[in-house]
């Protein structure tokens, strides 16, 4: 099973620091032009991805809920 949410800081609080030390893309366009993701002036791995209800199987788009949790680097 895979979830593209930050897990609750408060309930979870080594899950949350975990996924937002390790598991986070660096940021990139306009912020970081020069990362290493960077191709042609955009993301070359489709970032920020956009919110979804389901996850799709054909390339998998992971559920992404808009829940208001955030997490800046």
């Amino acid at each position: 099973m895979v979830f593209a949410e930050l897990p609750d800081k408060d309930a979870h609080p080594t899950f949350f620091e975990v996924v937002t030390s390790c598991m986070l893309h660096d940021p990139c366009g306009t912020i970081n032009p020069h990362g290493p993701c960077m191709a042609d002036d955009v993301c070359s791995k489709g970032y920020p991805k956009a919110f979804t209800e389901h996850t799709t199987s054909s390339y998998p788009t992971y559920r992404r809920w808009d829940d208001g949790h955030t997490f800046e680097r």
